[in-house]
């Protein structure tokens, strides 16, 4: 078959045009059009224009004609699809595509398209019942005639005088009126009125998206290891010191070795990163599609940047607005704990400590920054392989130095992150410092150091410990640089909703403060009444205190260093793999050697900011030595092993004091005050998303780690330390009285950790905000005269450092009530637990104490107050201290002298501060490191002057 005839220039245009085609399409091999079909093409083309002009030159060609003529051979030239900035991958997030609504234009359309058809029919059926009555009315049959002829007039000749077509329109438009008043109802060809509103229906808004977060937009988890059944199943990095198992030694069915699964795995944790930030800028107004220009912004919102210290550079300015600040090295050391992490299944622990604005008040305790970023990254480590521990342990009214004096207990040893959020209750370098230096000194793993608002140069302490201790560091930003204004109440209907009413104008401050909270106390539930009346919100709503937005976008803020540092840790474990083989070559991940080098690098630190400061204040070895420390104030982690009752000896009969059970167990019901509206983003929803989620990179037993402060491997025998100027030797023996009690029920409890899963937290009957969920409180073991000795067992004590936190303004110890002897009489050799005395629980709140005094700004800060210890001022008193079954004895007056108040609401006493203590116990020919250390109160019996409160003991 030859080709179509045609120059040059036609055959030359019309392969241009069929390039065109061939790049609009989204065929990926597009097919090529042979020559013969260029003949079919024009002929089609040419036969196509001829019936569209004839029905142009009769001037009645219909919407429909022109559509049917139009749709019998398409010849759109489509321009070629142009990759807009950030496209998504596979798997992440799709916005609805255009050309579905394209679709329900024109489906719209067509319905209006179909309506004249059936006018039409209808008119038609109208002009046949016409004729029937004219007839019936025996009208003159060339009148009939007559009107036929005129009717069919127009048909014959169609370039007849415009006036006659008027007037034949004039004719049918007074018949159609008579048909709408004489047409019968049963009629079926008519239409309901209510098709009316079809065709204003496109005229109309989009109705509101009810769902933006399915998996059909975003993507899911798809993978699983296809050959699971086939793996080890020991854990066999576990028997390495930080899991640092030698590539070569890894089994031969070791995941880590296998090619495929490395490959898929590392496919999807991409997406699924993607995937969660993308939700984040989605959350807040900035997702996909966005031009360059609108990237570049959303990227400013949680911009991290990389400053060099080596070269005395600071942030560039509006830094914390953004993300925040680190160091190139700091970043790659974050993004290398998340590869050991990944690579060795192990978990990863990120802990703030701070005052009350971080701990949440004012908002539920999961509202807080920390329980977002927990709730929002928890799915996303699972689905990665590794173990997310969060936990909040700030504290309202206090700073961090009650808790820092004893990290490594009251924190934990394994750190990977650590915050500090305490400008408010804390002015000083030293307290920073100290804060830091105990984690990084008494951690297995040396953490990454967050700052969060520091203020008054208290950079200077994190950018000291990065320069000359090797420490990774960074500050926190806000975030709210990609916040839009809240500028009207009609303008914030338009906004995301995360972003409403956190950056106001002036006129709406009012506005903006009654959409601060969002928070309800209770959710009535059949099973469960509450014995004290329920408040309707939260307490704590002060106006230095963060709302739930802020907490939730400081929350996003710390989930994006995490998630940039998952995409450089993904990216890095591949890039090496693609040329290197599996598994990753050990020096790309082994944390060992890492770690040590920071922890020789800080210990060798000198003159630093906790140094300076510590005359007056604390003894200045804890600056350099890490305290083992137990608390009955919460939270604090793994509350059944930190507490002071956990290394208190019991009396004769068994006697130990006990907490309160919770008034109910288990999950609370879902609270409206957490949910989020319909038709806003929900990330964890988002990111939470699985195809097959049966058993995935399951983690192996967490329990793997020995206990901590495991009991040293020898007996101790007594040695009198020389710490007290006054001592002498007290003849009774030493019994572990029974007259001891909790102060502050409210929150002393073993449930009190600080994670997502302390919900049991604070449920006695005298709560008020049974779903508040709060963690912070100041339980004590409280005695006086009567109480007998207090005696507890110090595990490790090396350094010859034992501190006690003590204070004497909690007024009677209602264990003793009644009694008139110490130990009510009862000494020695009991049998059985004395269950005739007091269960009676002392239920002070924070809001109670009258040392939780109210805070703001730095210029509202309060100075620190105690109230007058009569008991100190007593000549009659005595404080007895035994180590080993060596008594000294000090008077009120010597105890103030030797006691120290370094922050507000802290009382310390040293009661051993001795560098050669184990050179001592060596030239005794004593070996070992388990001491019993003893204390009580003598000279009064009972009463507000003679109560005192242990609230801490710390030791090395």
């Amino acid at each position: 078959m030859s080709p179509l005839p045609g120059s040059a220039d036609e055959m030359d245009l019309f392969d241009e045009m069929e390039g065109l085609v061939q790049q609009g399409s989204s065929a990926s091999t597009p097919t090529q059009i042979q020559k013969p079909s260029r003949r079919r093409f024009y002929g089609l083309l040419l036969i196509a224009t001829i019936i569209v002009c004839v029905f142009i030159l009769n001037g009645d060609v219909s919407e429909e004609a022109q559509a049917d003529a139009s749709s019998s051979i398409d010849v759109t030239i489509k321009p070629p699809t142009r990759n807009k900035p950030n496209v998504p991958l596979p798997g992440m997030y799709k916005p609805e595509e255009p050309e579905e609504e394209e679709k329900e234009e024109e489906e719209s359309k067509e319905e209006e398209k179909e309506e004249p058809k059936e006018d039409k029919n209808s008119k038609e059926n109208s002009k046949e019942e016409q004729k029937e009555e004219e007839k019936t009315k025996e009208k003159p049959k060339e009148e009939e005639e007559s009107k036929e002829e005129e009717k069919e007039e127009p048909k014959e000749d169609k370039n007849s005088d415009k006036n006659s077509k008027e007037e034949q329109k004039e004719e049918e438009n007074s018949k159609e009126e008579q048909k709408e008043e004489e047409k019968p109802k049963e009629n079926p060809k008519e239409e309901p009125k209510e098709a009316e509103p079809t065709k204003e229906e496109p005229t109309l808004p989009p109705a509101p998206i009810k769902d933006r977060n399915k998996t059909e937009q975003w993507g899911e988890w798809l993978f699983y290891d296809g050959d699971e059944e086939h793996r080890p199943k020991e854990d066999y990095c576990g028997k390495y010191p930080n899991r640092d198992m030698p590539g070569a030694e890894l089994p031969n069915n070791a995941w880590q070795g296998d090619a495929v699964y490395v490959n898929h795995f590392l496919q999807e944790a991409t997406q699924l990163v993607h995937r969660a930030k993308e939700a984040i800028f989605e959350e807040y107004g900035h997702g996909l599609p966005r031009t360059h220009e609108e990237m570049a912004e959303a990227y400013k919102m949680f911009h991290l940047h990389m400053v060099d210290l080596s070269k005395d550079e600071n942030p560039p300015s509006g830094w914390n607005a953004q993300g925040g600040w680190t160091t190139q090295r700091s970043f790659d050391g974050l993004a290398r704990r998340l590869l050991h992490a990944m690579m060795t299944k192990d978990t990863f622990t990120v802990i703030m400590g701070g005052h009350s604005a971080a701990a949440g008040h004012g908002n539920h305790f999961s509202q807080s920054y920390m329980m977002q970023f927990h709730q929002l990254m928890e799915p996303i480590f699972d689905l990665l392989g590794m173990k997310l521990i969060t936990t909040n342990q700030g504290q309202g009214g206090l700073g961090t130095m009650q808790n820092a004096l004893g990290s490594r207990s009251i924190y934990g040893d394994e750190i990977d992150v650590l915050v500090w959020d305490s400008h408010m209750t804390e002015g000083g370098l030293h307290e920073l410092d100290l804060f830091y230096r105990q984690s990084l000194l008494g951690s297995n793993r040396p953490p990454l150091l967050l700052c969060l608002g520091c203020v008054r140069g208290d950079d200077q302490v994190i950018k000291a410990l990065h320069e000359n201790g090797g420490a990774d560091i960074g500050e926190l930003g806000s975030g709210m640089y990609g916040v839009p204004e809240t500028k009207d109440p009609v303008s914030v209907s338009s906004m995301p909703w995360a972003a409403q009413y956190m950056k106001c104008s002036a006129e709406m401050n009012a506005e903006c403060g009654s959409h601060k909270y969002q928070s309800q106390c209770w959710v009535e539930r059949e099973d469960i009444k509450p014995p004290t009346a329920q408040r309707p919100q939260v307490g704590g709503q002060a106006s230095w205190h963060p709302g739930f937005r802020s907490h939730k976008l400081t929350g996003r803020v710390l989930s994006m260093w995490i998630l940039q540092a998952l995409e450089e840790a993904i990216e890095k474990w591949q890039e090496i793999t693609i040329t290197e083989g599996d598994p990753l070559a050990d020096e790309h991940w082994h944390m060992t050697e890492y770690y040590e080098r920071i922890k020789k690098g800080v210990g060798d630190m000198k003159d630093t900011f906790c140094e300076k400061a510590s005359e007056g204040k604390y003894p200045k070895r804890v600056c350099n030595v890490p305290m083992y420390g137990r608390t009955e104030y919460t939270p604090r982690r793994d509350p059944g092993n930190t507490s002071i009752r956990s290394i208190m000896k019991p009396a004769p009969d068994g006697y130990l004091p006990e907490v309160s059970k919770p008034i109910y167990e288990g999950d609370d019901v879902p609270n409206p005050a957490f949910k989020v509206p319909d038709g806003e983003i929900d990330v964890i929803s988002i990111v939470s998303a699985v195809k097959q989620r049966d058993e995935g990179r399951k983690l192996y037993s967490q329990s793997r780690q020995p206990p901590r402060g495991a009991a040293g491997d020898f007996e101790l025998h007594a040695i009198k330390p020389d710490r007290f100027t006054n001592g002498r030797r007290v003849e009774d023996s030493i019994i572990p009285g029974r007259g001891w009690s909790i102060k502050d029920q409210l929150h002393a409890s073993d449930f009190c950790d600080g994670s997502i899963n302390s919900t049991a937290c604070g449920r006695v009957s005298s709560t008020d905000c049974l779903l508040s969920g709060h963690n912070d409180g100041r339980a004590g073991i409280l005695g006086d005269g009567l109480s007998g000795w207090f005696v507890v067992e110090f595990k490790d004590l090396k350094e010859g450092l034992i501190i006690l936190g003590m204070d004497f303004w909690h007024g009677d110890n209602p264990r003793t009530a009644g009694w008139t002897e110490v130990n009510d009489g009862k000494r020695r050799n009991l049998k059985g637990r004395i269950s005739d005395v007091n269960d009676e629980e002392s239920t002070s709140d924070l809001s109670s104490d009258p040392h939780d005094i109210s805070y703001g700004n730095d210029a509202d800060r309060p100075s620190r107050r105690i109230l007058v210890e009569n008991i100190l001022l007593n000549e009659n008193v005595f404080f007895d201290f035994a180590i080993d079954g060596e008594i000294t004895t000090i008077t009120g007056a010597e105890y103030l002298e030797k006691r120290s108040l370094p922050e507000r609401v802290v009382q310390l006493m040293p009661v051993l501060d001795d560098p050669n203590w184990s050179k001592k116990r060596r030239a005794l020919g004593e070996e070992g490191n388990t001491v019993e250390f003893a204390f009580r109160v003598r000279g009064c019996d009972r009463g507000n002057d003679c109560s005192v409160n242990i609230s801490h003991i710390y030791w090395a």
